[in-house]
């Protein structure tokens, strides 16, 4: 079959989404929006307001508004993990740097037999050179006008140069326990936890930054449920294995981690106003459990 769909404009996509059942009170408002953000991105949003057997027919009651309040809650939860990735990112490279310099100099990342395997390890190093050598970062061509030996930065310059997926990346390819218990213990969490878990912030911090949809995304990546933490978060967690790809898991070790590293954090309530705020958004279909709002993880402060 060929491809023979041709453009539409602003007020054929409109109509469109009229003809489907969709109510437009405001005419003007809707092709504002559509105008800014594209129809094909703003209508993976219509599933709560669709047909479950047609979801290309919009329910009865259903409002263009309503579709908005959708697409701007998974935009605002997108902000709300940014905010968290920064301060848990910033603290691994603190953490990860400290560490091995301490136990096993400043150039340790460059130690083949500080890893599992000195192939990961030369693939880890050779996309970190090129980084090095794209880097406009005045610490490196300090470095690099000032010492030729070693040719890297130290590594806690270097750490400063690498994405979150670099580090978690660096973190599980350790290959003694003594280092990463040192990095997890910084975590409360034990490495297995917590590297896993650095590999589905990875996914998720992708996601945000390239703008895609987070809500009710299901990830590529799982989170390992820690073995000894505090109760109150072990109660919490989601033992559904039909429920693993959802992003509940995530967030609960989100907030538990940002309570270790910012005790006074306000993640969660922050969280819970925006479910408040958009009360279309069912967190049960996000692999909230159905009685989630009665854990005391989940009670608010004051």
């Amino acid at each position: 079959m060929q491809f023979d769909k041709l453009p539409k404009s602003h007020e054929e996509q409109l109509d469109l989404l009229i003809s489907r059942g969709l109510s437009v009170p405001d005419r003007a408002f809707a092709l504002h929006r559509l105008s800014k953000v594209n129809y094909y991105r703003l209508t993976a949003y219509r599933f709560p307001l669709a047909e479950p057997s047609n979801p290309d027919v919009f329910k009865a009651g259903g409002t263009f508004e309503d579709l908005w309040k959708i697409y701007d809650f998974d935009r605002n939860l997108r902000l709300l993990f940014l905010d968290a990735i920064e301060k848990i990112e910033v603290a691994l490279r603190s953490v990860w740097a400290y560490k091995l310099a301490a136990t096993h100099g400043a150039h340790s990342y460059t130690d083949s037999t500080l890893f599992k395997s000195s192939v990961d390890h030369t693939r880890l190093l050779s996309k970190l050179d090129g980084d090095i050598y794209r880097s406009k970062e005045p610490f490196v061509k300090h470095y690099q006008k000032k010492y030729k030996i070693p040719e890297r930065p130290p590594i806690w310059a270097i750490c400063e140069l690498m994405t979150l997926g670099q580090l978690s990346r660096f973190c599980k390819a350790l290959k003694h326990n003594s280092d990463k218990q040192n990095i997890g213990s910084e975590f409360k969490l034990k490495p297995e936890s917590l590297f896993s878990y650095f590999e589905s912030l990875t996914v998720i911090r992708n996601i945000c930054a390239h703008h895609a949809r987070l809500w009710n995304k299901k990830l590529t990546v799982t989170c390992q449920k820690p073995r000894r933490w505090h109760d109150d978060f072990k109660i919490a967690w989601n033992d559904n294995s039909s429920q693993e790809r959802n992003i509940y898991n995530v967030i609960v070790l989100t907030l538990y981690i940002l309570k270790e590293l910012v005790p006074e954090n306000m993640w969660g309530e922050h969280l819970l106003d925006l479910f408040s705020n958009h009360r279309l958004i069912n967190p049960v279909e996000m692999g909230f459990p159905v009685n989630w709002a009665s854990h005391n993880i989940w009670q608010r402060q004051s």
